[in-house]
């Protein structure tokens, strides 16, 4: 299914989850005739700034797609989109990806610009988290970076502090300003998944892996799909537009209030959602045949 967008390209910077991004590829040349270069040599997590501009600079592209693991390398990328590729469409704004790098960043946006949506609390630094713990809140103490390569995600949480010294004791390891602190809402059975892209939303659920741990437990996961709320699937609309993040994924447990965010993740891996290379491909033509259409109206009306 070839069409008038057949001489498009889409330039990407992709090193995460490259599974989902080769199917998404693939299904845009097949049904779209849309070509995706990868600017990243060889799928690399070290970007080399030469290399990068040279390709930024040889293709016309119509549209970008930014997909990466945490690193410092992240800002060469950053800097040659706003650089060598300005005012091109981006799937996921830049300055969301920016943000989701960092939980503690991610937080402060989504309390600032999503204040409905329910969050458990969280501490800028390791004095406020002492506080807490000194309030009788428990806190849990994860990594800030949010998409380190190769990192199992059993190795992203640093743990649970019940009293001061078990959090000096979990933190003495670590530089304390590559720590994010978050309030301890307690071992929930189930952890909730959302996938979203654009208005379409799937929720799976699983055991959390957290009181797996606890327990010792070994049996494998399952995946199974829930009804989403419609006031929270509201929410998190707003969430996609005050983030400018149409492809999105967040981790959310149920409490007696309602549900809570304990994770937000740019363009996550979309396991166990087949449906979602389809539905990617399909929002990605779209945004660029509207993008095209506008220009056509544009040019027209100079004219």
């Amino acid at each position: 299914m070839v069409n008038n967008l057949q001489k498009i390209k889409i330039g990407a910077f992709v090193n995460r989850d490259l599974e989902i991004f080769k199917k998404v590829k693939r299904s845009l040349a097949f049904y779209y005739g849309i070509n995706v270069i990868n600017l990243l040599k060889n799928n690399g997590f070290n970007h080399h700034e030469k290399h990068l501009i040279k390709k930024a600079k040889k293709h016309s592209f119509s549209f970008l797609i930014v997909k990466l693991t945490t690193s410092e390398y992240n800002k060469i990328v950053y800097d040659i989109i706003e650089k060598y590729l300005p005012n091109i469409p981006i799937l996921n704004d830049l300055s969301a990806i920016q943000t989701c790098e960092s939980r503690k960043k991610t937080f402060e946006l989504l309390k600032e610009k999503c204040p409905t949506i329910k969050i458990p609390e969280f501490y800028g630094n390791f004095t406020q988290a002492l506080r807490a713990i000194e309030e009788g809140k428990q806190v849990i103490v994860k990594l800030d970076s949010h998409n380190i390569p190769h990192l199992p995600k059993r190795l992203r949480i640093v743990g649970i502090a019940d009293t001061a010294k078990q959090l000096n004791e979990l933190v003495q390891s670590y530089n304390k300003n590559q720590l994010f602190f978050q309030e301890f809402l307690g071992y929930a059975e189930i952890i909730h998944k959302i996938y979203a892209i654009g208005n379409w939303m799937v929720s799976l659920q699983s055991p959390n892996r957290l009181l797996k741990r606890k327990l010792h437990l070994q049996s494998k996961s399952s995946r199974i799909r829930v009804k989403i709320d419609s006031d929270f699937k509201r929410q998190l609309i707003n969430l996609e537009l005050q983030f400018k993040m149409p492809i999105f994924g967040v981790d959310y447990i149920q409490m007696k209030d309602g549900p809570y965010i304990i994770d937000i993740n740019d363009f996550p891996s979309f396991k166990n959602v087949p449906e979602s290379t389809r539905l990617i491909s399909e929002y990605v033509y779209s945004r660029i045949n509207l993008e095209q259409q506008s220009i056509r109206k544009l040019v027209k009306a100079k004219v």
